[in-house]
């Protein structure tokens, strides 16, 4: 993405219902929209595109050409200038695509206690788009016990039935990274766990990966 995605125009005004322009499949509209609108243009900046590199604080190369404009930002530039013709308070609305990447954690933390040889199911719903990479069980319990699967979804993660020991995950392991499905807003990711010890034991692990905003 490009530093001038966040399009230039009228602030805090409302100009009533929004009018679709273009049909490049790019998402623009006009309207009373929460980006940037109908400001005061820079004195003696007549094209469009000059006046967003202006806004933006950015100059135009010699011959008139404009550095670091994409192609879907020209165009938008010129479905705005057509807009402004009609419409000088006009404003555009850009829908970006998720640009920045994240490493955030995923706790898993509310389990109850399972008997020996019982099993559990802990849950975490990411409000994010979420990639875990990294599964953490704290090293005091991992050896009590067996990671059976790990769910993106209903979409199981583990190659076999046979399930991995916790302590493969501990804090203190090495090369137990693991790319896992990319969970969407809306999907739950699961741990499966078993208690592979004689006694009453509680679950508890973190799962760090890549968020993308």
């Amino acid at each position: 993405m490009s530093e001038f995605d966040e399009i230039v125009g009228a602030l805090d005004e409302d100009f009533g219902d929004d009018i679709a322009i273009g049909d490049d499949g790019f998402d623009v509209a006009i309207g009373a929209e929460e980006i940037v609108g109908g400001a005061a243009q820079p004195d003696g900046v007549e094209d469009f595109v000059e006046q967003l590199m202006v806004a933006s604080g950015a100059g135009l190369a010699p011959g008139g050409v404009v550095p670091g404009v994409s192609r879907q930002m020209a165009r938008l530039a010129k479905g705005m200038r057509t807009a402004k013709e009609i419409d000088p308070e006009a404003v555009a609305l850009v829908r970006r695509r998720p640009n920045q990447r994240r490493r955030y954690p995923l706790g898993f933390s509310r389990a109850k206690p399972v008997k020996a040889g019982g099993n559990g199911i802990l849950r975490a719903h990411p409000q994010q788009i979420f990639r875990g990479e990294r599964l953490f069980v704290p090293s005091n319990i991992a050896p009590f016990f067996l990671i059976t699967d790990i769910k993106i979804g209903t979409k199981g993660q583990m190659v076999s039935d046979d399930g991995v020991h916790a302590m493969v995950f501990s804090e203190v392991s090495e090369n137990a990274n693991v790319t896992l499905d990319t969970a969407t807003v809306g999907n739950s990711i699961s741990i499966h766990y078993e208690n592979i010890d004689d006694e009453e034991r509680t679950f508890s692990a973190t799962l760090f990966g890549t968020v993308v905003q």
